[in-house]
């Protein structure tokens, strides 16, 4: 209580003409946040095994206002740090009669882990998805768990900023599409995911003209454009569309 009262009174006491006031405040209202946190701090460290860094657990919280543009996908993401999905072995917890097997790969205990990642019919989808962006972006990126759930990656530290937005945003749609699938015994395809990235682009691209920073639009999307240009059909009409604005930026603008 006594922190709480502080901080508040730290928001009080700031000037009205203070320099990005509305973010200092909105950041001393999510620290009072951190205790809980913290928890899901430890339980992600439970199930991947291992200790996760300060650095990275700051990374991944920033990761959730930064991995799009879309307040929808922001949400998946934090979500998906909070556990607010009900994986089998939660409900199993909670309904005993309800088995906590995976349902895709009957084999394994259905924790949050194994569901976004680690599953072997999932985890193919995410080989599938990395291997495009490493043809995309002419690097090698293996499918770690950390990068998937977390959107953490000592392997980011390499990129260009470019690269690492193309990283998240891909990500994301992949996790989207694995939600939308959650209780199917279905997984989603590499397909499934092209058509995922081209639906929403036009979206990306608006954003991103409005902000007056198309050029970095073009330096984040093109090299995923000019390969999918290959794809199917429906893909190869909407790729053609967003390449056909690359050239003539005033013209969608």
């Amino acid at each position: 209580m006594t922190e709480s009262k502080s901080l508040i009174d730290d928001c009080l006491k700031l000037p009205p003409n203070e320099p990005k006031l509305i973010t200092r405040i909105y950041n001393n209202l999510l620290s009072l946040s951190s205790p809980p946190a913290r928890t899901h701090r430890c339980k992600w460290e439970k199930e991947f095994g291992k200790l996760i860094t300060d650095y990275q657990w700051d990374r991944a919280l920033e990761n959730i206002s930064t991995c799009s543009h879309s307040a929808r996908h922001c949400l998946i993401q934090f979500k998906i740090i909070h556990m607010l999905h009900f994986s089998k072995e939660k409900l199993h917890n909670i309904y005993p009669e309800i088995s906590s097997m995976c349902d895709k790969c009957k084999t394994s205990v259905a924790t949050h882990l194994h569901s976004y990642a680690l599953c072997p019919k999932i985890y193919s989808f995410w080989a599938d998805i990395f291997n495009i962006m490493s043809e995309v972006m002419g690097i090698v990126i293996k499918p770690d768990p950390l990068l998937i759930i977390l959107g953490v990656s000592e392997t980011f530290k390499t990129l260009s900023k470019a690269q690492q937005c193309f990283i998240s945003y891909g990500l994301i749609i992949a996790k989207k599409q694995i939600l939308t699938l959650w209780k199917s015994t279905y997984v989603p395809t590499s397909k499934m995911w092209s058509e995922g990235i081209t639906d929403t682009l036009h979206l990306e691209r608006i954003r991103y003209i409005l902000r007056g920073r198309l050029q970095h639009f073009n330096k984040t999307w093109q090299p995923l454009m000019l390969y999918l240009a290959n794809m199917p059909p429906r893909v190869h009409s909407i790729v053609f569309g967003l390449l056909a604005g690359l050239h003539n930026p005033t013209e969608a603008a």
